[in-house]
């Protein structure tokens, strides 16, 4: 696997700085370096865009109670596709467009909510933790009071839970 991810990057930079090349010889050295610029520019505008409304969706889905797995994989689209429009050179700008087509958009969004709905416990279908035992609490009210012995044991110290209820030693 670590293979094949270095393999990519260095694809990915050969593809990058062959595509500089070639915009550069047909359209010069300013007019490229202008392109690099405003694709780096859109990318931080996306990016920060896209983490206010990353934030809005999340806290929208903290008060309705529901889940927004389909606006989440399009935050996760847009982060993506910013973060290739800083990575200088045409390539990966190419790419970052491509993904922020709606129907690409669309696409990635469903596979990612999907992914994540199949990974999430339906209700009624158990505790992710373990199995659930059924109990009973009793509540105790009262003062807790850390006394120390006076039995020369050094740092024994025992737990007295005093209260209109119960009087508890244990040591």
């Amino acid at each position: 696997m670590f293979r094949f991810l270095m393999l990519f990057i260095l694809a990915g930079a050969v593809l990058e700085i062959a595509s500089l090349i070639w915009v550069g010889g047909a359209i010069g050295l300013l007019p490229t370096l202008m392109l690099l610029l405003g694709g780096g520019v859109a990318g931080i505008w996306l990016l920060r865009s896209t983490g206010a409304n990353a934030a809005a969706v999340l806290r929208s889905s903290l008060q309705d109670g529901k889940s927004h797995e389909r606006l989440a994989g399009t935050t996760v689209v847009r982060i993506l596709a910013a973060i290739l429009l800083l990575v200088p050179g045409f390539f990966s700008d190419i790419v970052a467009l491509l993904l922020l087509l709606l129907p690409v958009d669309w696409w990635i969004a469903r596979k990612a909510a999907r992914s994540v709905g199949a990974g999430s416990p339906k209700p009624g279908a158990g505790s992710p933790v373990g199995p659930v035992i059924e109990g009973e609490a009793i509540e105790i009210t009262g003062e807790v009071d850390f006394e120390s012995p006076d039995n020369g044991a050094g740092d024994d110290r025992s737990l007295a839970l005093q209260g209109p209820d119960c009087h508890v030693s244990q040591s």
